[in-house]
């Protein structure tokens, strides 16, 4: 009986670590620095309610095969309910700049940060978070710029330096 009973556990937990290790290689902890695009067009998530509703309904009527890149953008954000998830910049230590999806909790620790305010203080922030990479189209973002849903915000630290920015 307690042989069985061993038997069962370590099967079990055999099964367990081989779940984790392939979840393990999707997922990832991140770091780099917030940045800015100063004309941020795909910030959709801030806009008027009333908006929203307006782009989810026009985006519900279409089809047809003339789709043009703007509107297969909006439909992937309607029909992955991203036009609402909010996110952030984030410049790895790489150079690799990437879209970092949070949700609404993890969002509010960054909506303090202004850039002028960084720029002029010489100052930028620092940020650790546990993600998992993210198949965003490359017809959303520019080609420089790739997505991770973001986790778990592990570390966000102002630092002395220089904030990142594009126009």
């Amino acid at each position: 009986m307690k042989r069985k009973f061993v038997k069962h556990l370590t099967y079990i937990v055999i099964v367990f670590a081989c779940v984790i290790s392939c979840q393990s290689d999707k997922e990832k902890i991140v770091e780099g620095d917030l940045y800015f695009k100063l004309f941020d067009f795909e910030r959709y998530f801030d806009a008027p309610e009333s908006s929203l509703v307006h782009i989810e309904n026009a985006v519900k009527s279409m089809g047809g095969d003339t789709l043009t890149k703007q509107d297969l953008a909006f439909k992937y954000l309607v029909e992955h309910n991203l036009l609402r998830k909010p996110f952030i910049r984030i410049r790895l230590y790489n150079g690799d700049n990437k879209i970092l999806l949070l949700d609404s909790a993890d969002y509010s620790q960054f909506v303090q940060y202004k850039w002028s305010d960084l720029v002029r203080n010489k100052e930028k922030v620092r940020i650790k978070v546990a993600v998992r990479e993210f198949d965003y189209p490359h017809f959303l973002i520019d080609e420089t710029e790739r997505a991770y849903d973001g986790l778990k915000v592990l570390s966000v630290d102002k630092v002395e330096g220089e904030t990142y920015w594009k126009k």
